[in-house]
């Protein structure tokens, strides 16, 4: 274990240990509190034991579910045990303020309107979070784009950087690092982490990647003059000797747009992993290659 790992799970628990030693020595031993205020001292002692207490059995026991089942099944136990934990500390905290059930039933209109109103984004994340874990969506390790609001797309504007894409859909790709009471840690494709509010997250459309292959289109304009059958010929040979496609006889290989100076291609392929941009940088690598050395080979001729 490292020094910060050392001091994480033993200096801790030290502090804790010798402020609440003094604590009692100034309430019982040298009576320095006056006896009115030690209420208030049990309650802000009780919430900062307490939630330390479940933060650390909850990582202990997140710890051991990950070995066991791995990250995906520790995150929902981890997240599961805080809820609890904070459920009781809550009741452990109203029942040294001497609240009772009945009282609580008789202020729990009123308060409960003030709570709500003062605490709506805080009470609705955490419950959206509540929801998460138990409709369970997506898991921690799946990679996914969450989009929002409402779900729309929006057509390329940029060509030259849009070619291959027919619809873009505004929102974040990556994959699922962390589901905590108020927001999901999200990494990025580019490798920033972003963390979402789940009362957002509740509300997106998740468009999730966890294949292991998936179609990609990729378009390819030739100039002319060249030859459409050999054309097509040399594009279909390609498609079969590349090594990301998986299936190159159910690849679509269609002819989308002929202007005066150039034929525009398009290639629907079923290819392998979770990204669309390495198999299509593959595919036109190689059909750059193919299809120039195809024109030098006839413009030599000529």
């Amino acid at each position: 274990m490292s020094i910060k790992g050392y001091l994480r799970h033993f200096i801790t628990p030290i502090l804790i240990a010798v402020v609440l030693s003094l604590v009692y020595i100034s309430i019982f031993v040298l009576k320095v509190v006056p006896l009115k205020y030690t209420e208030a001292v049990y309650v802000v002692i009780t919430l900062l034991l307490g939630y330390y207490l479940v933060s650390a059995f909850s990582n202990v026991v997140g710890k051991a579910v990950n070995k066991l089942y791995g990250p995906k099944k520790a995150s929902v136990a981890k997240t599961t045990l805080k809820y609890i934990g904070y459920i009781v500390l809550a009741f452990a905290v109203l029942r040294i303020l001497g609240v009772s059930g009945v009282a609580l039933l008789a202020g729990g209109t009123f308060g409960g309107l003030v709570i709500g109103l003062a605490g709506q984004q805080v009470f609705s994340n955490v419950l959206a979070g509540l929801l998460l874990l138990l409709s369970r969506p997506f898991e921690v390790g799946d990679r996914i784009t969450v989009t929002t609001w409402q779900y729309g797309a929006i057509l390329p504007s940029y060509p030259p950087k849009y070619f291959s894409d027919d619809l873009l859909y505004p929102g974040f790709t990556g994959v699922i690092k962390d589901i905590s009471l108020n927001y999901t840690l999200i990494k990025t494709d580019q490798g920033p982490l972003v963390k979402i509010p789940n009362n957002i997250l509740i509300q997106a459309a998740f468009i999730v990647h966890g294949v292991d292959k998936r179609w990609v289109k990729t378009r390819y304009e030739v100039s002319k003059p060249i030859d459409i059958d050999h054309l097509l010929d040399v594009v279909r040979e390609v498609v079969r000797k590349n090594e990301w496609v998986v299936d190159p006889e159910g690849a679509r290989i269609t002819i989308q747009n002929v202007t005066p100076t150039s034929i525009v291609l398009a290639i629907d392929a079923l290819c392998k992993g979770e990204l669309e941009d390495p198999p299509r940088s593959s595919l036109l690598y190689e059909l750059e290659r193919a299809i120039s050395g195809t024109k030098h080979q006839v413009t030599t001729m000529h």
